[in-house]
């Protein structure tokens, strides 16, 4: 059964927005990124790094001073430790990550005198927590946080809509949620080949800019801005292109193939990526779009009550004032 190349939440009425569900296999999510990190040691896919990196440059046009801060998708703590070294006065940060092995690989990255020993001396007086936990489902307290970043890890999430509404309860008013994840274009070649070759899903189903869009927004996040790009990647074979998608985390669509391929039906699959070469790159094409999305959690709007009065809680109320020159 060919998977769609353009994915949106499904429409049916009769869901809420948190019972609609992408078809992902969370439990293949798990052993695919056991066996990453098997194969990688705690090294990360480039094209990971290189989206990071392009994240970190958009928060150098946004003013956040994080006391907490939170990764979630933290895989072996590269971003964290960044995180960490851009946010010196950041007094506790916590990383989630489903596999137990990159959560391991996260904690001796932040350990002092660790893999960043000027990070160790950062360390001291601040809270580092690196928790093995499905970020979809891991309870951070509410309003504990004033930045939830996630880098390229939204798509592994059969339910982003829900997950997003998670990540906002853990943000504290005025914080900021920053994330990238892939869009519906990307791996575009290998659902064709599939197609070609009669194939079940081979990649995971993304789901557009817009809807995300809209899901913050459900998520009662505010102004939430969103942008995308478009990777072109080149690879000399088949294979080679196939190895790549391995390192970025495999298959994990809950109706890939449930038995072993034929060697045929396999060859028509390679043959059909071959016969997408092209000459102008040299190589094999691989569309990656990245979405970026970034939103802030709004200060909670007074409740009215008879006759327009507005009721402010005591606790506001008293933050309020000591915010005030002379308070």
């Amino acid at each position: 059964m060919p998977d769609s190349p353009h994915s949106s939440l499904p429409a049916d009425p009769d869901q809420t927005p948190e019972a609609r569900r992408l078809p992902l296999d969370s439990n293949a999510v798990q052993r695919q990124f056991a066996r990453q990190a098997r194969r990688t040691g705690s090294s990360r896919p480039w094209l990971y790094g290189e989206v990071a990196k392009r994240m970190q440059e958009r928060l150098d046009y946004i003013r956040v001073a994080p006391a907490a801060l939170a990764d979630a998708g933290c895989g072996a703590g590269e971003d964290l430790a960044a995180l960490a070294e851009r946010y010196a006065d950041c007094r506790q940060l916590t990383g989630l990550d489903i596999a137990p092995d990159r959560a391991a690989q996260a904690r001796a990255r932040l350990q002092p005198g660790g893999l960043r020993g000027l990070l160790g001396k950062l360390r001291s007086n601040r809270g580092i927590e690196i928790q093995t936990a499905d970020f979809s489902l891991a309870a951070l307290p509410a309003g504990s946080q004033q930045l939830v970043w996630s880098n390229c890890a939204l798509h592994w999430s059969g339910a982003p809509d829900a997950t997003l509404k998670q990540w906002s309860q853990w943000l504290a008013p005025e914080g900021l949620l920053m994330f990238s994840v892939f869009g519906p274009d990307t791996f575009r070649e290998v659902r064709q080949a599939a197609r070609e070759a009669g194939l079940g899903a081979m990649t995971l189903e993304f789901v557009d800019l817009h809807d995300y869009g809209d899901m913050l927004v459900a998520a009662g996040m505010a102004t939430p801005v969103m942008d995308a790009e478009v990777l072109t990647l080149s690879y000399s074979s088949p294979e080679a292109l196939l190895a790549e998608l391995r390192t970025l985390g495999g298959n994990a669509h809950s109706r890939r193939a449930g038995a072993l391929i034929s060697r045929s039906r396999w060859q028509r699959f390679l043959n059909a990526l071959a016969a997408q070469h092209d000459p102008a790159l040299g190589g094999i094409p691989l569309t990656v779009e990245v979405v970026y999305g970034h939103a802030f959690k709004p200060q909670p709007r007074p409740a009215r009550g008879p006759a327009g009065v507005s009721t402010v809680p005591l606790d506001q109320l008293t933050a309020s004032l000591k915010r005030r020159p002379g308070g």
